[in-house]
């Protein structure tokens, strides 16, 4: 679509808008994943904690420090349970807004020139992206090296 818009000469301004409206409904996605883990997370934890309390049978002395180890396990048993599909999703997504701040680096490298994707890539950079960010905008810099060095 922002190619599309591109090849209308379309104004920059309207491009970063697609752009940001994009990115800023894959992080709202991304949100909602980490609060829908969040609850699972809490909910689960407690209906663990409910179960194998009615079946401990601790002493006084003992309690605290039983109770903190079988908490530990029982959170390290639910991120088991839990974070492969979290981790499913949110890769997805991370993939997504990763290839998203990509494009958006070369377009503005194409329309506006290389101090605009620099300003893009820190936003990426501010916003958590991922290294595949970091990589494409090296290799903006290699291909203006590259061309200068032809120039020459």
């Amino acid at each position: 679509m922002a190619e599309l818009l591109e090849s209308k000469s379309a104004e920059f301004t309207e491009i970063a808008t697609l752009f940001d409206n994009l990115i800023a409904e894959l992080q709202l996605q991304m949100k909602v994943i980490d609060e829908k883990y969040a609850e699972d997370r809490r909910k689960l934890l407690q209906v663990m904690n409910a179960v194998n309390n009615s079946e401990d049978m601790i002493s006084s002395e003992e309690k605290d420090g039983e109770m903190r180890e079988l908490e530990r396990e029982r959170e390290k048993e639910v991120d088991e349970i839990l974070g492969g599909v979290k981790d499913q999703q949110s890769e997805r997504i991370r993939s997504g807004l990763a290839m998203i701040w990509i494009m958006y680096m070369r377009v503005a490298r194409r329309i506006m020139g290389i101090a605009t994707a620099r300003a893009i890539f820190k936003k990426a950079r501010q916003a958590g992206a991922s290294w595949h960010v970091f990589v494409a905008s090296g290799k903006n810099y290699l291909f203006l090296f590259v061309l200068f060095i032809c120039i020459l």
